[in-house]
């Protein structure tokens, strides 16, 4: 590996803020708490790493292993590419890995703080009000007209993007639209890290429509897929966390497209690469998606399912 190599992986294990010293990269662990930006030292003509803090040292494999809370260094070997995590981490550009772009915060005060929207599809005020949203008044020059619009925070509270619903349904109109990169996007981890990080019990839904819905009913571990299929930094949030239990809960589209329906499985044989067999499940919605179940019929779901 080169040292574009390593600081691109680097960026792939969610590692942030990494300081150029020449001849060594320095950032601060992610596997631990620590609030020293430069306590990590990575080399970049081996890839060897020094955790000064607590007098830690190793190869690359075995930062990745303990990156992501590995079990061994044949598992990190798999996800660096050796056998598993696609050879195109290898292959992509810093631009592709590290340019996540950064919206001005000035956008938030062009957020109605109007939520009757979510409202009417039986989502309390109060827990919409958590995700920082509104209805579109300006943002991003009018770019997201006539939407309600959530912002998307990473760690740091830099927002990296918005996902917007259109407030009017209309066959002409798509219901979301996004700004940003959301292949990037691990949302609401903002707002749910600990829940996740405690319980490491995911569920995975297509929208925030629906992880509101099950959040409505009590269930917040949840993140959203923004799709139908799964990004390498979900999977990356999952690893890392030692995720126990994934639940891929896509709409229910039996009876219309089928889409959700057949990507579910596709996700669950993605997961599979990285994930024992009895961690990963799948389990639809009662209906088309949880925004059209009741309350008492999500947490019914969750008592079943959770």
């Amino acid at each position: 590996m080169d040292s574009s190599q390593i600081k691109d992986l680097l960026l792939k294990l969610g590692y942030s803020k990494i300081k150029d010293f020449g001849k060594e990269y320095r950032m601060r662990p992610i596997y631990r708490e620590s609030d020293n930006d430069t306590v990590l030292c990575v080399y970049k003509d081996s890839g060897k790493f020094i955790d000064f803090s607590r007098n830690i040292s190793g190869s690359f494999y075995e930062l990745t292993r303990l990156s992501l809370g590995l079990s061994s260094i044949e598992d990190a070997k798999k996800w660096l590419g050796e056998g598993g995590l696609r050879q195109e981490v290898k292959n992509q550009s810093t631009e592709d890995l590290s340019q996540h772009s950064i919206f001005s915060k000035d956008n938030l005060n062009l957020l109605s703080d109007n939520h009757e929207y979510w409202a009417s599809r039986n989502v309390p005020t109060e827990v919409v009000k958590i995700f920082k949203g509104g209805l579109d008044n300006g943002v991003e020059r009018g770019k997201l007209r006539n939407r309600y619009v959530f912002p998307i925070l990473n760690s740091t509270e830099d927002i990296v993007g918005f996902s917007a619903r259109v407030i009017k349904d209309s066959s002409s109109t798509m219901k979301w639209k996004h700004l940003g990169k959301k292949s990037k996007w691990v949302y609401p981890a903002f707002f749910n890290k600990d829940i996740l990080v405690k319980e490491k019990n995911i569920i995975l839904v297509e929208s925030i429509g629906d992880m509101l819905s099950l959040w409505s009913g009590g269930i917040k571990n949840t993140l959203v897929t923004f799709g139908l299929d799964v990004s390498e930094s979900l999977i990356c949030f999952l690893l890392r966390i030692n995720a126990q239990k994934i639940t891929v809960a896509l709409n229910n589209d039996s009876n219309s497209s089928g889409a959700g329906n057949k990507a579910a499985p596709k996700i669950r044989k993605e997961l599979l690469n990285y994930f024992d067999s009895h961690k990963v499940h799948i389990a639809f919605p009662y209906r088309n998606d949880f925004g059209e179940m009741s309350k008492e019929e999500v947490q019914s779901w969750g008592q079943k399912h959770v």
